[in-house]
């Protein structure tokens, strides 16, 4: 789970606690004066289902990309390749430091006789 996705989380839970309370302040200035400012409710309502559906369309298209991708055989987690990738240098760098001079290790490695020397 990302940061962004926290975030989105955040918007949209502190959204509908803001409209149970809108709600409840509503009820509560109908039952001191009798009516209601339909117009206000209208609007609030109106602009927190957009933002909704706003929030919805974004998480689409992320899923809808993330499939591509996974379709397109990239990396699903960048981070988890980068760490991979790291570890695997650290073995080169392992396997370059029984050799005395790197390029003896780049001439051995061009010339396929590295296990040779390494087992030696």
């Amino acid at each position: 789970m990302t940061v962004k996705d926290d975030f989105m989380k955040k918007i949209l839970i502190s959204m509908f606690i803001f409209l149970c309370l809108f709600t409840v302040a509503m009820i509560v200035i109908f039952l001191i004066t009798g009516n209601t400012p339909d117009v206000l409710i209208g609007a609030v309502f109106g602009a927190c289902m957009g933002e909704y559906s706003i929030c919805g369309l974004i998480k689409k298209s992320k899923e809808k990309e993330k499939t591509e991708r996974m379709k397109e055989g990239y990396v699903e987690d960048p981070e988890n390749y980068f760490e991979d990738e790291y570890e695997e240098d650290e073995g080169a760098v392992a396997g370059a430091a029984s050799f005395e001079c790197v390029d003896d290790y780049i001439s051995l490695a061009h010339d396929g006789d590295i296990e040779q020397e390494a087992e030696e």
